[in-house]
């Protein structure tokens, strides 16, 4: 930035000189014009000078800059707080962001936290809280976020909640906590739904789970014969979707 300013200085009073007239006897330096250039010259590589002697003293690097203990600018309580909100989007928003602090935070904190929001009665923020719990559990840095109480709460849910989408995102979260062999089917069957969402919503559930959902290729395969758009047979939202979950467990 600093060479660009100069040369443009030293441009614009080249084409000034050239106009003026000035007198054999003059130096460079008597003239206003050279003088002015002169000036500029000293002044910037004044700052650039002091802005390396100075380096980054002053500036916060990334790693000072961030706060382990906040997500998007607010803390778990903050979150936690915002499920209870009036507004669906603000109580949506907060139980998703929770998930983040799998992160940086306690394992125990964030799966007490995604344990409770799935007693809320908006069926978004318990589908939410459930599958995050199962996103969360699986990885290597949050070990055994679900505890015997939250998955007593999710089998509960598997088989009274009201809502079909939280019956899969709760089989989800159990399949993600090893239990694979007795939800999988949950979601299975729901790939035939007469809701072109919920069926691939489902596939890609499935997806999600990853290689353990091997028993699934035979179904999927099924889902994305009948729905082929190359063949133009059936609904090709649902076999994308169903091919999309194949290759994700069948990845090695």
């Amino acid at each position: 930035m600093f060479v660009a300013m100069l040369v443009g200085t030293v441009r614009r009073r080249r084409e000034m000189a050239l106009a003026c007239i000035i007198k054999p006897e003059s130096s460079p330096a008597d003239h206003p014009v050279f003088l002015g250039i002169f000036m500029r010259i000293f002044v910037l590589l004044l700052v650039v000078f002091t802005s390396v002697a100075r380096g980054d003293e002053g500036v916060p690097s990334s790693a000072a800059s961030h706060n382990s203990s906040m997500v998007a600018g607010k803390t778990l309580s903050d979150l936690k707080e915002g499920i209870n909100s009036e507004d669906r989007v603000v109580r949506t928003r907060s139980v998703k962001s929770i998930a983040a602090f799998a992160f940086r935070s306690d394992d125990k904190a964030i799966g007490q936290a995604l344990s409770d929001a799935m007693d809320h009665d908006d069926a978004a923020v318990r589908y939410i809280a459930m599958v995050s719990l199962g996103d969360i559990t699986k990885a290597p840095y949050v070990p055994q976020v679900i505890s015997d109480a939250t998955q007593a709460k999710l089998k509960t849910a598997v088989k009274n909640d009201p809502s079909n989408s939280v019956k899969m995102a709760a089989s989800y979260a159990l399949c993600q906590a090893g239990e694979v062999d007795e939800y999988l089917s949950v979601l299975l069957e729901d790939l035939d739904h007469p809701l072109r969402g919920v069926s691939c919503s489902a596939a890609e559930l499935i997806g999600k789970i990853g290689p353990a959902a091997q028993a699934a290729k035979v179904k999927l395969s099924e889902v994305a014969a009948n729905n082929d758009a190359k063949k133009k047979i059936g609904d090709y939202h649902r076999g994308g979707a169903a091919a999309t979950a194949l290759l994700k467990i069948s990845a090695p």
